[in-house]
């Protein structure tokens, strides 16, 4: 009986084809896994943060005026410069009824923190 090599060396040659085709399959999903979160990581990075100060106060106020001033400084100094953080202040300027209004503005933008 005479032994089929050829067949033999075909389906070997089948074999390694899918293996190596299995391989690349791992190392694509495993680049993308790996790279996934650096392209989070970026796109986070790119979107302007929202930050909402809420004050019972006037905005005319020098002392609210200074606080929000150097509110923004100390962001800037921690690495929010102003291209990376937008600062939204609402004021009810003593007026029960509109720091409800001014709260849901506030809220309507969605921002990423209030601080009251």
């Amino acid at each position: 009986m005479e032994k089929c090599y050829a067949s033999e060396t075909r389906t070997l040659a089948l074999a390694a084809n899918e293996q190596m085709r299995r391989r690349e399959f791992v190392f694509l999903i495993g680049g993308a896994a790996i790279l996934s979160p650096v392209a989070v990581v970026a796109e986070e990075h790119a979107r302007k943060r929202q930050v909402g100060l809420l004050s019972v106060g006037s905005g005319t106020d020098p002392e609210w005026q200074s606080f929000v001033a150097g509110f923004t400084e100390r962001l800037r100094r921690l690495g929010w410069p102003e291209d990376r953080v937008a600062v939204h202040a609402r004021f009810s300027d003593a007026e029960p009824g509109r720091l409800e209004k001014e709260a849901a503005e506030l809220v309507a933008r969605s921002p990423d923190v209030i601080v009251v």
